[in-house]
């Protein structure tokens, strides 16, 4: 799941890198509309599962990792659901933290369409 909450996080500063560097309005407004609910989404897996877990020493400065910021949008999304994919094939998360990264995964494959669409 730490590889989860470091991917979300870096999705949130590729997007705003995009948004940055957008040349065009459109551009603009979808890199911000990427953004969207990203802090919800880290701050309910850092509750959910992290601080319920009581495993919230996990989220370190170490969360945030630049290696999986990029400027392939796109890619970034679907490693976000892979990830999730892998966590799941575990067996080991509770019912209730399946349906979180599920609602998760649900989220990302919206912004996974809206990328497609530039």
């Amino acid at each position: 799941m730490l590889e989860l909450i470091q991917r979300i996080i870096a999705f949130k500063y590729s997007a705003k890198l995009a948004h940055w560097q957008s040349t065009g309005y459109a551009h603009h407004l979808l890199c911000d509309r990427l953004q969207e609910g990203i802090d919800d989404i880290v701050d309910d897996v850092a509750e959910q599962y992290f601080m319920a877990g009581k495993q919230a020493g996990a989220l370190s400065a170490a969360v945030l990792e630049p290696k999986y910021i990029t400027v392939d949008l796109a890619a970034a999304i679907k490693d976000i659901l892979a990830t999730i994919d892998r966590e799941i094939a575990t067996g080991k998360l509770s019912e209730g933290i399946t349906s979180l990264v599920t609602d998760i995964a649900s989220q990302f494959l919206g912004k996974l369409a809206l990328v497609d669409l530039k």
